[in-house]
């Protein structure tokens, strides 16, 4: 609760920016200057030559790339004056998004979450015929998804449709190492019906844990070597990747099970 807290106060508090010129609107500029420089001089020479209020970065898996991001259209602009101030200019992309499509991309992106969600919660709800298994796998999925969120608006990076796939990946990851400890717990529930919940749901973990561990292991080590060596453009993907995958994995163990135990333990009191 406390990081989730903190993901919500950092990422009110950067209000526009966190949203991806994907979901506001804008324009980015990616180009190779040879021979290469220092991003400094970059900046003073676009100010000198009028181009402000823009994001400046370099690119660091290429030599030598410069990352512009602009809210307007500054393409020919940009380019006259690195063409008159640098030796050569290679333009390697430009990506150009009005404000009213990326508010259709960001309703269409809060959509799809939403609809992934809700199908997750028919689905599971359906398969072990009770509501308070799928209650508790949707509550450890809202837990992932907000954690994995509120690191990508702490560690500064932008909510673009990259981070949204990550997402909806990161939604269908955790459910599976819920749904695997819910197959173990049913599979129990027969042959140790005169043990309580509490000890089914807790062998039933036991069980699946070095799977569980073993299996998240891997991922993990998969989605660091994207991180590292993955380059710029992908550090958003993979960062809100491994942000999401170590939640999943404990709240599958200490927040999804457990919540099945607390709800049944509710239902019986009320039932009383």
């Amino acid at each position: 609760l406390v990081l989730i807290g903190i993901g919500f106060f950092s990422f009110k508090s950067r209000g526009e920016r966190i949203w991806g010129i994907d979901f506001k609107g804008g324009q980015l500029l990616q180009y190779k200057l040879q021979p290469p420089s220092k991003i400094e001089k970059v900046r003073r020479v676009l100010e000198e030559g009028g181009v402000k209020n823009i994001i400046l970065q370099e690119f660091k898996d290429i030599k030598g790339g410069v990352l512009i991001k602009s809210k307007r259209d500054i393409t020919q602009k940009v380019e006259d004056i690195l063409k008159k101030n640098f030796g050569k200019v290679i333009r390697l992309k430009i990506n150009t998004i009005g404000p009213t499509v990326g508010a259709i991309l960001r309703k269409k992106a809060i959509l799809a979450v939403s609809m992934s969600l809700l199908g997750i919660l028919i689905y599971v709800a359906f398969r072990f015929k009770h509501l308070d298994f799928a209650i508790a796998g949707i509550i450890a999925l809202f837990h992932d998804v907000l954690i994995s969120i509120g690191f990508v608006c702490l560690w500064g990076y932008e909510i673009s449709l990259l981070v949204v796939t990550a997402i909806l990946t990161i939604a269908g990851y955790s459910i599976n190492d819920t749904i695997v400890i819910y197959d173990r717990i049913r599979e129990l529930s027969p042959r140790m019906h005169k043990v309580s919940l509490r000890e089914i749901i807790n062998s039933a973990i036991n069980q699946t844990l070095s799977r569980t561990i073993i299996t998240s292991f891997t991922t993990i080590l998969v989605v660091m070597c994207i991180f590292t060596l993955g380059g710029e453009a992908l550090k958003s993907f993979s960062f809100t990747l491994l942000a999401g995958f170590i939640a999943g994995t404990y709240s599958s163990i200490y927040i999804a099970s457990p919540l099945v135990l607390a709800f049944r333990k509710f239902s019986s009191l009320s039932t009383r």
